[in-house]
């Protein structure tokens, strides 16, 4: 599992807005040098304050071997959390539109 220490990890994030209820976010996780991190842990789901979503939403997931991942979600607030081996976890906050 994560053992919370090391240099932390980072997420390069960009939010990509489609048309009707649905966005893309994607991102590349890195290292504080700008390495990728590949096969890191991604975790999205709903913001604990959202209002928009009736039912929660989460949805799991691994980087690639370039540290890129991409998942389509809801309109919304959301918690990203990411975590590799040997670094301190990362969290973001993201509103898709």
């Amino acid at each position: 599992m994560f053992r919370g220490i090391g240099l932390p990890a980072m997420v390069i994030v960009s939010v990509v807005s489609a048309l009707g209820q649905k966005s893309t976010i994607r991102g590349t996780v890195v290292d504080p040098a700008g390495a990728v991190i590949g096969n890191a842990y991604v975790l999205i789901h709903t913001d604990a304050l959202d209002r928009e979503h009736r039912v929660a939403y989460q949805l799991e997931l691994r980087s690639n071997k370039q540290g890129e991942f991409t998942a389509t979600v809801p309109s919304g607030f959301f918690d990203l959390f990411v975590g590799a081996e040997g670094f301190a976890p990362f969290s973001q906050k993201v509103r898709t539109h």
